[in-house]
């Protein structure tokens, strides 16, 4: 060891020298090290977000709603009574005392030897009180008066609570000056604002409190009053927590003189187990005079926060991000007019001790000269926040309509689709008396910018949609109109309709004609693509709707003449169909006066005849547009009418009327032009002078006589549509009685030969039949019935002599008439 404490003395400035360099690497090598580990980006562990304004009504809404909750409560309870036998303690102590004495003769020791051992004494006592569990004790609770204190004391908790939850009327009024310079008392602006606040709790801070501070103010600082603090959420959070405490202390002695051996011993224990609160967040508000202060001199500042505390026997805060709101009434009035405030918000964060027991703070401070406070104060920077007023936020979050889409399912029911903005929890749509919302479970809010809900096609176009959002007032469900661009058709018109017959069958082919019109009753061009971009249009008959799909047909009057082939239809989704023979364009008549000016859609639908018999008018409906794209057109639903208007001695006279529906062979009619309508019957009317058009819908017929004598129908035929087979009608019966001219002489005619015989009367055109014997005799009557001839064949003339021929009446009457043959 001398060798070795030599040789240190020798070389000491050579090791002094190493050691020097070996403690420089090393802190060289642990400040590298350290500079590779992640950077700290926690501060010091406590930060604040950016302040947010939220929805004071919302809360509002909501604080109404649970304080209309707590007058539910029934807190005072009927059995009070109970508690009478109730045992308000309970507790147990256990002791224990024991004194040995011994005697040892001669001195020796008394281990292992008999000898003259005298016991002084033991004793042992056990006190139990109340709690001890023996026949007859009650049970632990509270006396029945305490009860009834506590009960009374939570119902003056529960009217607290009402009482904050409906705010100070300081809070809610503030005095203002009008523009008579008169103190006028309006509603102040409230807001809610919201902080996140996240916790990383470090090393360090155990058995610490983490303190959040919020500072708010008006801009500038101009107002008379400072922000007013309405309330804190939460106020506190708190556990219930259970402790259980023990102790236990003894106590021992001996001693020994001489032949005398003293021993003592003695033992006292206690239990004791009680619930607790452990808070761990607590609310508070600060002096904002009080230094340090957030704001530069404080002024016209609100200062507030949060403590954070270790719970539930944990030494450090537990981590995590925590949602903090605060109430705050605002030194502004509301008005009608939209305008906003901007507030000045601060914050700070940092570390106090606690003491567990005392549930006390202190400040956070350190033994090392260098760093004696240890709080780690952070303070944010400064944030502008403006707030909206009510009338602001309602203007901005009014729910708003950008398309509607409907899709049929069948059963008479329909799913309508809305985009749009702002659609909100507690928007509810109301349509054809029925109230859809969220609640119910019939409307499906997919989010704020698109829902949907089912109901009945009938209430689409019923014109009583209502769309209620969170916020804003009540508005029409409807389509915007801004929609149409520079197009600008604001209403439709139907301006034809046609009705064509299908062949064996009670199915019709129903064709409107609907133009688009603007705001001053001018024709604009109204087309299938302008159909697309709104809800698919429904075409009723009467209240009924007509059952889908649809074809549309898209005309174009500048390109469309007689006989041409228009524009392939479309369906609304804009599949090309087969085309068609298109309408004219062009009226006729004297004024020749267009029926078109500008594109239009021709909406074509297949309806039964039974739907059209008892429903007067046709609609062309599309929802969610308003009464101006609502529009009908009554039609006369019936076949062509025929009347015998009378004849002279050469042809009958017919009028043939058209019903609207039928087409009359104008524009007004399923084709267009003259001579689109003909009558089929010994031969094809079709041209003047035997068919004339006299006015829209009416022909004039000519027929000669013994061709109507021949036939009982006609046919009707318009255009390229379904025939009409129309039965002729009879001639009117005449009110004059018929009768044979007694005056003139009989007719004669020669012996075998057949010829004319002839007999003047009146109304001789009501005679139906002639016959001699049982043979029927052709036979005309003419010169408006003053005349009458009949054909006799040789056969009958063969015997010189009178013959009597019977002329049957169509009143029934029989007359005869002679014929003498010579």
């Amino acid at each position: 060891m001398q060798v070795i404490a030599h040789w240190i003395v020798a070389n000491w400035r050579d090791l002094a020298l190493a050691a020097l360099m070996i403690g420089t690497s090393a802190l060289l090598y642990a400040l590298w090290a350290r500079g590779g580990f992640p950077r700290d980006a926690t501060s010091n562990g406590i930060a604040i977000g950016k302040a947010k304004a939220f929805d004071n009504r919302s809360l509002a809404l909501r604080i109404e709603r649970l304080s209309a909750g707590l007058e539910t409560l029934k807190v005072l309870s009927q059995n009070v009574s109970e508690n009478l036998s109730n045992v308000q303690e309970r507790s147990a102590s256990e002791s224990s005392l024991s004194l040995v004495a011994s005697l040892q003769p001669g001195g020796t020791s008394a281990t292992g030897e008999k000898g003259n051992a005298a016991e002084g004494g033991s004793k042992s006592t056990e006190q139990a009180g109340a709690g001890e569990k023996a026949d007859g004790d009650g049970k632990l609770g509270m006396a029945a008066s305490d009860v009834l204190t506590d009960q009374l004391n939570l119902a003056s908790q529960i009217f607290n609570l009402q009482t904050l939850f409906e705010r100070s009327l300081s809070d809610r009024i503030i005095g203002e000056r009008n523009a008579a310079g008169e103190m006028v008392s309006n509603p102040r602006m409230q807001t809610v604002l919201g902080f996140q606040v996240s916790l990383t709790p470090a090393a360090g801070v155990e058995d610490c409190v983490a303190v959040v501070e919020i500072g708010v103010r008006t801009k500038n600082a101009t107002t008379v009053e400072p922000v007013s603090l309405v309330a804190l959420m939460p106020q506190e959070k708190t556990y219930n927590a259970a402790s259980l405490s023990a102790s236990e202390r003894s106590i021992g002695g001996s001693a020994v003189a001489k032949i005398l051996n003293v021993n003592f011993g003695g033992k006292n224990r206690t239990r004791q187990f009680f619930l607790h609160r452990d808070c761990d967040t607590v609310a508070f508000e600060r002096n904002s005079q009080v230094p340090p202060v957030l704001f530069e001199g404080g002024h016209k500042a609100t200062v507030f926060g949060w403590e954070f505390r270790p719970v539930l026997g944990r030494r450090a805060v537990a981590p995590g991000t925590r949602q903090m709101l605060a109430v705050v009434s605002l030194p502004h009035a509301e008005h009608d007019a939209a305008e906003e405030l901007t507030l000045e918000i601060k914050g700070r964060s940092y570390w106090r001790r606690y003491n567990r027991k005392a549930q006390t703070t202190r400040p956070k401070s350190s033994w090392l000269p260098w760093r004696l406070d240890s709080s780690g104060v952070v303070n944010f920077p400064a944030q502008e926040l403006t707030v909206p007023n009510i009338a602001k936020i309602q203007k901005a979050l009014t729910p708003t309509v950008s398309c509607i889409k409907w899709v049929n399912c069948g059963n008479d029911s329909a799913a309508v689709s809305i985009t749009g903005e702002n659609f909100f929890s507690g928007t509810r749509v109301v349509i054809g008396g029925k109230v859809y919302r969220e609640e119910d479970g019939n409307l499906t809010l997919k989010s704020d910018q698109a829902m949907e809900f089912q109901t009945s096609i009938e209430s689409l176009v019923a014109g009583d949609a209502v769309l209620s959002g969170r916020f804003g007032a009540l508005s029409q469900l409807a389509m915007p109109m801004d929609k149409l661009g520079d197009r600008k058709v604001t209403s439709l018109e139907i301006r034809r309709t046609t009705i064509l017959r299908l062949r064996k069958s009670d199915i019709y082919d129903v064709r409107v004609d609907v133009v688009g019109l603007d705001g001053e009753g001018e024709d604009k061009d109204y087309t299938v693509d302008y159909i697309n971009e709104f809800p698919e249009p429904i075409l009723f008959v009467g209240n009924e709707p007509v059952a889908m799909p649809y074809d549309y047909f898209e005309e174009d009057p500048s390109k469309t003449k007689e006989g041409a082939t228009a524009t392939a239809p479309a369906t609304a989704g804009g599949n090309q169909q087969a085309n068609i023979t298109a309408p004219s364009a062009t009226t006729s008549g004297p004024a020749q006066k267009p029926l078109f000016t500008k594109k239009y859609v021709t909406v074509r639908a297949f309806v039964p005849g039974k739907l059209l018999a008892k429903n007067p008018s046709v609609s062309f409906r599309v929802p969610f547009c308003g009464l101006n794209y609502q529009v009908s057109k009554p039609i006369t639903f019936a076949d062509p009418t025929i009347v015998r208007l009378g004849a002279d001695a050469q042809n009958t006279m017919f009028r043939i009327s058209l019903s609207a529906s039928a087409g009359d062979g104008t524009a007004s009619g399923p084709t267009a032009g003259t001579n689109t309508v003909s009558v089929s019957l010994d031969r094809n009317y079709a041209a003047p002078p035997d068919l004339e058009m006299t006015a829209d819908g009416e022909y004039s017929l000519r027929v000669a006589n013994d061709t109507v004598a021949k036939y009982q129908k006609l046919v009707v035929k318009i255009g390229t549509a379904e025939s009409y087979i129309l039965p002729i009608p009879p001639r009117e019966k005449s009110t004059t009685k018929t009768s044979i001219d007694a005056g003139s002489p009989p007719p004669e005619i020669s012996v075998s030969t057949a010829g004319i015989v002839e007999w003047s009367g009146v109304s001789l055109d009501g005679i139906t039949q002639v016959k001699l014997g049982t043979a029927a005799l052709d036979f005309v009557a003419y010169a408006n019935g003053s005349k009458l001839r009949v054909l006799l064949k040789s056969a009958q003339t063969g015997a010189a002599g009178k013959l009597t021929l019977e002329c049957q009446t169509d009143s029934g009457e029989i007359l005869s008439v002679p014929v003498f043959v010579k």
